[in-house]
């Protein structure tokens, strides 16, 4: 279609040449004045009629383009259709796969079904077995009542036999007396042979001396024939009847109670432990009945207090608790730490004990040393299973600890979502506070845990008068502080002490009463006690004296490490040796629910994690990112502990949050050795993460492709299409991380959210992981996207906040630049990024803020300004420059 200006030139045209058909019949003259007259309109029409004719040649050019993009995304159209079709024929392939697979599982469901149908076969042929077999338990029943009705007669003579032994130990000590005191070696050697068989031999043969008979007449009736395997000159020891009783040999215990070894001895080196209490902690039955036949004392105390029944319901020895309890074991004796045998099963999650106490009316509103009930202790450990048979049996959810804290505080500020829902459910009141003002949901607040939080939130508030039990009410409260007499050795004394290794300054403060679980404040170390740092420094003489005087084995710090965890940590392989014997839970986890064996694994401590192993440590637990051990292993290169940790059959198919195993995660660091390993202890090289990808496609993601040709070469599936083109929030997270600003790119031009989360407790978006590590061109590379520069982590933490603690200077600088906020604190202190420089002594960092802006007189959760802070960790140049 022409337009409209095209038109309007053709009808000028038109026009004149009508005019100048009608003036060629009037005279020449006229005619040669009207030509010139139409010349003049035509160059005037013509001048107005060009510019239009210039729009349409733009016009025309606009269409000719247009028609050429069309053509290029009509090619790129049919390249696609053409990579459509050959994925639709790998998917073709891949389907045929599939059928045949099907058809493969379907002829072993045949068999599987043929199996089965041999299997009920043979049922009632087994059902005839067990029928023969019950008819043999109710014979051999039978038996043992006829076997239990004579059992007080033999316990009649059992005791008869001891108080006639008694003249003949009397004897022999003469005996060995008169050899001593004969100066003759061959006179003294003559009597004592003849005075040991004389003993030895049955007591109705007529050898016996004289001077014996009158003691051997009176059991001349009883047909017992002594042999040489006891010598009864020389009684075992002590030790040789706690080791027996720890080992279960129930003939060595029986011999040492019949050489007169003393059955209540205490062993020093086992915290004053007895044979009674190695029984019941080994949950040898035979020898606990034996020593307690033998006089042993049911309720004798270690030296922190714990009796027999307390140790054995902590390891959940059932069957020793069974029959402590029969011989009248106090239930509600208590430690040094105020613990009850109930506290004791509840911290250590044995609900089958627990529930055997609650059947004989233990107390479950017994407080120990911090004014936890056996509740708390529940919560504690998140143990849902004994929580809720507490809680089925009357215990109190309304408890209060010293510290106003209810169970659920505790399980709020430990993050324990299930055992939190269940005192939710149960009618705990979230309104409740403690005495510092906080409520259950301040505490997951607090710490960070808002998911939690908001879960407590969104429960109704409750109002009830606090049960305090009847006997509690009928008690009057007259008691007064203790005064001190003497001086008392403060905590940071002591935890001095203990970290040198000065043994005399430890035994000092403890005889002046110091408190032996005091708490360190300082950040670095926050909440260590004096065990754990003599735990980490492997001072073993130091963590024996202050398990002696009851300080908590399994305490935990402000992170939730506890001495055998820090222990482990730092290979103090004498420190975890003594922290198991005294009990130590093997299996406690951090707040990043690590175990010590995760621990060991982390700073590839071999010895310790063979010792770890060797007491029963988990290999497979996994801890927030559900990672196990072998994972870090892994991803670190530790071959040799990888091999330890697959020796004891670690789990190559164990699968992290996200879907990676631990052969994902050496492909993922380049971990050729231990890679290598894996694969040839039966690594699945086929397994896909989450996102889809295999060990050997993620390897080749990171341009490790010598890896990735390692992991192919092994037989197995074949190699999975390597697809560049699509980038995940975590490629993006870790290749900040490393600082690898290719894969940034890459994964910012694929379209990756670059605010994307890592899910885990601290969720980091890339831009905190490259200002954590001083990544500035990642950083600048993310701040042109829409990352967001304020975003705060799972702990309020923005990333100039992460900059400003880790000395990141030239991300601070870039951040600021940026118009980074830096008056947002932090959720845990209340700090700002000013206050978390001061903290680690970054002056150039403090200079960048001041000069930008800080302010120097912001306030913390405690009131400290940030020059207050430098000063409190000795930083005293930097907290003059911020006064400045």
């Amino acid at each position: 279609m022409w337009p409209k200006t095209e038109w309007c030139f053709t009808i000028i045209v038109l026009l004149y040449s009508s005019q100048l058909s009608i003036q060629l019949e009037i005279q020449n003259e006229d005619l040669i004045s009207s030509l010139k007259n139409l010349e003049k309109v035509i160059v005037v029409k013509t001048g107005d009629v060009m510019p239009f004719l210039e729009v349409f040649k733009t016009e025309l050019l606009g269409i000719k383009q247009d028609i050429s993009k069309i053509k290029f995304d009509i090619g790129l159209i049919l390249e696609s259709t053409q990579t459509m079709g050959s994925e639709f024929k790998y998917m073709k392939h891949n389907i045929s796969e599939v059928q045949d697979k099907i058809a493969n599982v379907q002829g072993n469901t045949e068999f599987m079904v043929s199996k089965i149908k041999d299997m009920n076969l043979n049922y009632s042929e087994v059902k005839e077995e067990l029928r023969v077999i019950r008819g043999k338990t109710e014979s051999i029943e039978f038996e043992l009542i006829n076997k239990n009705k004579s059992y007080s007669e033999v316990n009649d003579v059992l005791t008869l036999i001891g108080r006639k032994a008694k003249p003949i130990i009397t004897e022999l000590k003469y005996i060995k007396q008169c050899i001593s005191e004969c100066n003759d070696d061959n006179i003294r050697t003559t009597v004592l042979l003849t005075a040991i068989d004389d003993l030895f031999i049955p007591f109705t043969l007529k050898q016996i001396p004289t001077a014996q008979l009158h003691i051997l007449n009176a059991l001349s009736a009883i047909p017992i024939t002594v042999t040489h395997s006891i010598q009864p000159t020389t009684a075992l020891s002590g030790l040789d009847l706690y080791t027996a009783a720890k080992g279960g040999d129930l003939e060595l215990v029986k011999q040492a109670i019949a050489s007169g070894t003393d059955v209540n001895w205490r062993n020093s080196d086992e915290f004053g432990c007895s044979a009674l209490h190695a029984a019941a902690v080994a949950n040898q039955v035979d020898v606990i009945s034996v020593l307690l036949t033998a006089g042993a004392d049911k309720d004798i105390k270690s030296d922190c207090g714990q009796t027999p029944i307390t140790t054995a319901s902590a390891r959940g020895s059932i069957d020793a608790v069974r029959i402590l309890l029969i011989t009248g074991a106090d239930i509600e004796i208590t430690s040094k730490n105020e613990r009850t045998p109930l506290h004791g099963a509840a911290k250590h999650n044995k609900a089958a004990v627990l529930k055997l106490l609650l059947s004989i009316g233990a107390d479950t509103s017994a407080k120990d040393y911090n004014g936890w009930t056996p509740l708390h202790l529940a919560a504690k450990g998140n143990y849902v299973g004994v929580a809720e048979l507490l809680l089925n049996n009357g215990a109190d959810i309304s408890a209060k600890a010293f510290d106003g804290g209810t169970p659920l505080h505790i399980a709020a500020r430990s993050y324990h979502m299930e055992v939190t829902e269940l005192l939710l459910n149960k009618g705990a009141d979230i309104s409740v506070q403690d005495h510092s003002g906080a409520t259950p949901s301040d505490e997951a607040r607090g710490t960070g845990y808002d998911k939690l939080a908001n879960i407590i939130d969104a429960y109704p508030s409750i109002t009830a008068e606090p049960h305090i039990p009847a006997v509690l009410q009928a008690i009057p409260i007259t008691a007064t502080p203790t005064t001190q007499t003497s001086t008392v050795i403060s905590g940071l004394d002591l935890y001095a002490a203990a970290e040198i290794g000065d043994l005399g300054m430890v035994n000092q403060a403890i005889a002046s009463g110091t408190n032996v679980n005091w708490k360190n404040p300082d950040y670095d170390w926050l909440g260590y006690t004096a065990l754990h740092i003599a735990a980490v420094a492997n001072h073993a003489d130091v963590i024996s004296a202050l398990l002696t005087s009851c300080a908590d084995v399994d305490i935990q710090s402000a992170y939730g490490q506890t001495p055998i965890q820090a222990a482990s940590g730092h290979g103090s392989t004498d420190a975890v040796r003594i922290l198991l014997t005294a009990g130590a839970d093997v299996e406690i986890t951090s707040k990043k629910g690590r175990t010590p064996l995760h621990v060991a694994a982390k700073t590839d401590k071999v010895a310790v994690a063979k010792l770890l192993l060797d007491n029963g440590a988990d290999i497979y637990a996994k801890d927030y990112q559900g990672w196990t051990p072998l994972h870090f292993a892994a991803e670190d290169n530790y071959v040799g502990l990888a091999e330890l940790l697959l020796n004891y059959g670690a789990d190559t198919y164990a699968k992290a949050l996200g879907g990676p195993t631990p052969l994902h995660t050496a492909a993922w660091a380049n971990r050729v050795d231990v890679a290598e390993l894996l694969l040839k202890n039966g690594a699945d090289k086929s397994s896909k993460d989450d996102f889809g990808a295999t060990p050997a496609y993620v390897a080749r993601r990171r341009g490790r492709d010598n890896m990735a040709n390692i992991i192919d070469a092994y037989p197995g599936t074949p190699a999975q299409p390597y697809i560049p083109n699509t980038w995940s929030g975590i490629d993006l997270f870790e290749a900040a991380k490393n600082g690898d600003l290719t894969v940034v790119n890459r994964a910012i031009a694929s379209g990756t959210d670059v605010n994307w989360r890592y899910p885990d407790v601290e969720l980091r978006t890339a831009l905190h992981a490259a200002a954590q590590f001083n990544h500035s061109a990642v950083t600048s590379a993310l701040l042109t996207t829409d990352a967001d520069k304020d975003a705060r982590n799972g702990y309020g933490q923005t990333p100039i906040w992460v900059a400003s603690q880790s000395g990141s200077t030239d991300v601070v600088l870039i951040l600021l630049t940026a118009g980074a906020d830096i008056t947002i604190p932090d959720r845990n202190e209340g700090w700002t990024p000013l206050h978390a420089a001061a903290h680690d002594n970054h002056m150039a960092v403090a200079e960048l803020l001041l000069n930008n802006g800080a302010y120097k007189l912001a306030k913390d959760l405690n009131g400290r300004i940030p020059a207050d802070l430098a000063r409190q960790l000795g930083h005293y140049n930097l907290a003059r420059f911020i006064d400045a």
